[in-house]
């Protein structure tokens, strides 16, 4: 989940980052959020202290963000890092109250788990090193209907590979990788890096969609397994999300999500002209999946008007 970073920056509860569990000063890159089952906010920072290195920090708030406690360093290693968090908040699940943070430190995939949302360090959950052997860019993670832990991320040279693995016992053991997708080709006309995200549904149906520059223009490519990420279907390379598409646009930054009435949905951005010889515009779409992910040929557009994008 995004965050304008000047909505806490400006906030005067908000901790400041120099303290004696975190690095002073720095950059503030990318934060995220995830909400735990007893309702505490969970904030993850990367902080670049210098043009080499960095830290992972975390902070917490009982009170929905109104106060925050002191800062808590997660991973170090370099500067540049894409990270991802989520909880599992379902009641059935034997891990309830788990948070879990997946991030591609040094370019390797480094994994943390609190079991109590409070501490982080310690145990066989918190590893100081690589989770997976080999190289990793932009990790997701994902908690399932049944607590089991998911993570997809970018692998192989020029990050042209899809990996998953899989953990049943709340993140303390996980299985061998899967390979989801290859022959990927990563997103360029200026837009954001090539992109992943992951989703499954309360059934097994495993969907995995990323962004695509094999047709000289962002596209969303996808696969579908349907015994819980074991097997994947179609060709290795994934195929469009949305076969035609919409003619001349990029698509990019796609976010699943499986609804509980079993919609699959992907929102995603659009860019280009919005009318004939007109201007670059980005605008907020959503492909709709209403047969458990084998198709999405429902698609609307969310946002009231496009916008330009920053530059």
């Amino acid at each position: 989940m995004w965050v304008p970073r000047h909505r806490f920056l400006k906030a005067e509860a908000f901790p400041r980052t120099g303290s004696k569990s975190a690095p002073d000063g720095g950059a503030v890159v990318r934060p995220v959020l995830a909400v735990d089952a007893r309702g505490a906010v969970h904030l993850a920072l990367a902080l670049a202290q210098d043009g080499w290195s960095g830290s992972l920090v975390m902070y917490r708030s009982e009170d929905g963000g109104t106060h925050w406690s002191a800062p808590a360093v997660i991973l170090q290693g370099g500067a540049e890092c894409g990270y991802a968090m989520t909880a599992d908040i379902r009641p059935e699940s034997s891990f309830r109250g788990h948070v879990y943070l997946a991030a591609d430190m040094d370019d390797a995939l480094c994994f943390a788990r609190s079991i109590d949302g409070v501490s982080w360090n310690g145990g066989p959950y918190s590893k100081p090193g690589p989770l997976i052997p080999g190289v990793c860019c932009k990790p997701e993670v994902h908690v399932d209907a049944h607590g089991g832990v998911w993570i997809a991320w970018l692998s192989g040279a020029a990050h042209s590979r899809i990996v998953l693995v899989h953990s049943a016992d709340g993140g303390n053991t996980f299985g061998e990788p899967v390979t989801i997708a290859e022959g990927i080709t990563g997103a360029q006309n200026g837009l954001a890096v090539t992109a992943l995200t992951f989703s499954t549904t309360r059934d097994g149906v495993a969907i995995c969609v990323w962004t695509d520059n094999r047709e000289k223009r962002s596209r969303l490519y996808w696969r579908r397994s349907l015994d819980h990420g074991r097997t994947w279907q179609g060709p290795v390379g994934g195929e469009p999300l949305v076969p035609l598409g919409t003619s001349g646009q990029n698509e990019f930054q796609p976010h699943l999500i499986a609804a509980a009435g079993g919609e699959i949905c992907c929102a995603f951005y659009e860019y280009g002209p919005k009318t004939p010889g007109g201007p670059m515009l980005v605008e907020l779409t959503m492909a709709v999946s209403y047969d458990r992910g084998a198709t999405f040929a429902h698609r609307m557009v969310l946002s009231q008007q496009p916008w330009r994008l920053a530059q």
